[in-house]
């Protein structure tokens, strides 16, 4: 339904107002919805794990990429608007804040899920260590005097 809305408010007429702002806002607001959607429908879903393509983040970035430009370059051929490269520069940083937020959230998600475990630092001896321990016995150390 968002990839209509967005197709529909991309093909359209221009909006009544005549503001370059509320324009790319729009652009941004609606490449953003798109994407989370996208993200969160086929990526990661939060609560439910991992969906149909977990690792589709950047297949679905790319995919509304292509599209948004594909979209200003048929605005520009085929319909009463124009090719904007600010519009599709507008449809890019919503589309990129969609994933950062998209990203935000499944790592605090895992974090409060997943609490990370404790890992241990001392590693275990390489095989001349071992070696030599097994068949001189630990070496000694030095006494303080």
């Amino acid at each position: 339904m968002i990839l209509l809305v967005t197709i529909i408010l991309s093909i359209g007429p221009n909006p009544p107002f005549d503001s370059d702002l509320i324009d790319r806002l729009e652009h941004g607001a609606d490449y953003a919805a798109l994407t989370a959607v996208l993200l969160l429908a086929g990526v990661w879903r939060p609560g439910r794990g991992v969906a149909r393509f977990p690792r589709g983040a950047v297949a679905v970035i790319a995919l509304v990429f292509v599209l948004g430009g594909a979209i200003e370059l048929a605005q520009g051929a085929w319909f009463t608007r124009t090719t904007d490269l600010l519009d599709l520069a507008a449809n890019v940083a919503g589309s990129m804040l969609a994933l950062i937020g998209w990203r935000v959230l499944r790592h605090r998600w895992r974090i409060e899920r997943d609490p990370p475990r404790e890992v241990s630092v001392q590693s275990p001896p390489d095989p001349v260590t071992r070696a030599f321990t097994e068949k001189v016995g630990a070496p000694s150390r030095p006494t303080p005097k």
